[in-house]
């Protein structure tokens, strides 16, 4: 991969015109007090001539070099279509080259499964786009616009810049610097799919360290293309992803290309109207700019952000490609190749090296890397330029009328998981335990942080403890404020029917008192008890029997019962006290003879 140009080179006119400048400046310094004659001043002119040379040709090789611009950032953008992913290898062509990286994966075209359930996003032998912009856009979508490059009906008419309120651009039939001639381009929008693995090339053999991985499903990629007529020059592509509107005045549209699906613009003039309400835009668009460099090389990708000034008014802004490393690729063809549309007179088409240019980039990661995140994509402009800097670039040709999309990538993408089941539970306490536990169990996914969900809206049990089942919605948002996405589950508490268990104590152990025991003796002795359950705290409740009496002898039985909430009742457990009652104190008898004890002598 090339190295990123850390120093910025103005463009070959702005060079020269500083450098003469400053040679001017230099001998003004010098007080010539003799008159110089018309062959000294000649003989200055071309002194300095030559020796502005080296540098002009130094400034020509560097056009197009700018800093935060890299070129040939080939690899495999892991998108769900076309199938297997996409290479921004410079052949437009799936399966190849054998042997690289790119043998397995898809492309613009797919000659060996040429249909929409292939690995390409055109039919490589009609032409046809295989998905076809509708109302409303979804997503996949390909948006392919053709620019005859005789009698071009559409180009900029004015000295219209890139800063310039879209209000003041106007246009009509015209021609343009061939270098800024463009015919085909297009882009197709698709999200990542975690099935391919992705990542930057080097000598589209390996990966740079770091940057393969898996695709994501919620992020939206955005593939384009374009060609210009030349190569011996530098050449410019924009491709302008507004949040507001804008839309062509003044336009006479043909038929929609069957092909394509899209209705190019036959004849007319006017201007365009925007919605944009900050300088023409919205703080955040992005200008992707493809910049070919003089007649050969590496084309190199720029990509500016609309920003506001510090003074007032806005401006576009470069980022840096580091900002966005692995979510940026871009390289152009190193071969001729071969496409089945007509190439500036061509049909089936041929592009020499160096004459179109394909990429991609991640709008999800550069959104976010930009710290706009609820971004719409409501309009995809495609243009020329005639040059790389902002200030003194001028607008010259576009191949169609904006492209109404309307995508929205703030939309919360999220994949609901949610538990089906509770533990078996019949008490406030135990429930409230295990609900804390069940909230561990939502996920989801997607969607821009942070996400907020309304678990803390789990509405109580109620009866549900004995079992039954309960639906919820489970609700998450995403910080853009969208429509939510919403998961119904279904929640089943299975029934209790476990009975408590009673556990009896008493003193003595074996409930014999003995002789006349208190009152407090005799409780004591049927004891207290208490009771166990599997899903609650649950207590006992006891009735005492009669007191049994049998001659001194005396008991009593003392019964517990518990029923917990689910209605499942104990068995009962029983105590018994026996003593004896004695209060008469004993009566001795003497018995002796003679009766009266009396003996004699």
């Amino acid at each position: 991969m090339k190295k990123i140009i850390s120093f910025k080179i103005k463009s070959a006119q702005e060079y020269c015109c500083t450098f003469f400048q400053l040679l001017n400046v230099g001998f003004s310094k010098f007080n010539f007090i003799a008159p110089i004659d018309s062959l000294s001043r000649l003989w200055s002119f071309y002194w300095r001539q030559s020796l502005a040379l080296p540098f002009m040709l130094a400034a020509i090789l560097m056009t197009g070099y700018r800093v935060n611009a890299q070129g040939s950032i080939k690899g495999v953008v892991p998108v769900q279509y076309p199938h297997s992913g996409s290479g921004v290898d410079g052949d437009a062509f799936a399966h190849e080259p054998i042997g690289t990286i790119y043998e397995g994966v898809g492309d613009l075209f797919d000659k060996l499964h040429p249909t929409i359930a292939g690995h390409g996003v055109i039919n490589p032998f009609t032409g046809d786009v295989f998905y076809k912009p509708t109302s409303p856009v979804t997503i996949p979508v390909s948006v392919f616009l053709q620019d005859p490059y005789l009698n071009d009906p559409t180009i900029f008419t004015l000295s219209n810049k890139i800063n310039d309120n879209p209000n003041t651009y106007s246009w009509g039939a015209g021609s343009s610097p061939n270098k800024n001639e463009i015919q085909n381009c297009g882009a197709h929008f698709s999200y990542g799919d975690p099935g391919v693995i992705g990542g930057v090339s080097i000598d589209d053999e390996t990966f740079v360290a770091g940057t393969s991985g898996p695709g994501v499903a919620t992020d939206l990629w955005c593939l384009f293309a374009g060609d210009r007529q030349v190569t011996n020059g530098s050449s410019y592509i924009d491709f302008e992803f507004l949040q507001a509107p804008l839309t062509i005045t003044g336009a006479i549209f043909g038929p929609a290309n069957p092909l394509s699906g899209i209705a190019p613009i036959t004849g007319g003039s006017g201007g365009f109207t925007t919605l944009g309400t900050q300088g023409g835009r919205t703080v955040g668009d992005i200008l992707l700019t493809i910049e070919f460099t003089q007649g050969g090389g590496d084309a190199n990708v720029v990509i500016r952000v609309w920003t506001a000034k510090a003074g007032g008014g806005f401006e576009y802004v470069v980022h840096p490609n580091s900002e966005f490393f692995g979510a940026v690729y871009l390289t152009n063809n190193f071969s001729t190749t071969t496409v089945p549309f007509d190439t500036y007179g061509i049909s089936p088409g041929v592009y020499a090296p160096n004459q179109w240019a394909e990429g991609a980039i991640n709008l999800t990661q550069v959104l976010k890397a930009t710290n706009n995140p609820c971004f719409i994509i409501s309009t995809l402009f495609i243009r020329t330029r005639s040059s790389g800097s902002s200030a003194q670039s001028e607008l010259k040709d576009f191949p169609g009328a904006p492209i109404q999309l309307n995508l929205d990538l703030s939309k919360l993408a999220v994949t609901c998981s949610e538990p089906v089941a509770l533990p078996v539970c019949s008490t406030t306490e135990t429930v409230t335990a295990a609900y804390n536990t069940w909230k561990a169990g939502f996920s989801n996914t997607g969607g821009i942080s942070p996400v907020t969900d309304n678990l803390a809206d789990f509405p109580p049990l109620g009866n549900l403890t004995c079992g039954g089942q309960l639906s919820f919605e489970y609700k998450v948002i995403d910080a853009c404020h969208k429509v939510p996405k919403t998961c119904t589950s279904t929640f089943t508490v299975v029934k209790d029917e476990i009975k408590p268990i009673i556990t009896a104590t008493g003193t003595p152990t074996n409930g014999t008192l003995g002789c006349n025991p208190t009152a407090n003796a005799i409780g004591a002795a049927l004891g207290t008890a208490t009771a166990t359950d599997n899903c609650g705290v649950v207590t006992p409740t006891f009735t005492d029997g009669t007191i049994v009496i049998d001659g001194c002898s005396r008991s009593q039985t003392r019964t517990w019962n518990v029923t917990d909430a689910c209605g499942n009742a104990a068995t009962p457990v029983s105590r018994t006290a026996t003593w004896i009652v004695d209060t008469v104190a004993p009566v001795i008898i003497a018995t002796g003879t003679p009766t009266n004890g009396t003996l004699g002598c």
